[in-house]
């Protein structure tokens, strides 16, 4: 078993009556559950850089596409409100 390190916190007593419910509806150890939600809480957040930077980088894909301006000879010949005019099929 790995080397464990002792803390003591301070909790609400809110939170108190609620690890001790978990603990008894889990089974397992009020210390357990803290790790568990520690462990969960430092996922969530490496999950979220994570996603921040892939819309950074989405972000900067679509900004260097749009620095490029419009295709040369390639001009479109409809309008945005032309798309709304057509009727649906069927």
């Amino acid at each position: 078993m790995p080397t464990k390190i002792r803390k003591q916190v301070y909790l609400d007593p809110s939170h108190d009556r609620e690890l001790k419910r978990m603990a008894r509806a889990t089974g397992k150890t009020e210390a357990s559950i803290i790790r568990e939600a520690l462990d969960r809480l430092a996922l969530d957040t490496r999950l979220e850089k994570e996603r921040m930077e892939a819309w950074k980088a989405e972000r900067s894909f679509i900004d260097d596409w749009m620095a490029k301006g419009p295709v040369p000879g390639r001009q479109r010949r409809w309008r945005r409100d032309d798309l709304y005019d057509r009727k649906s099929p069927g």
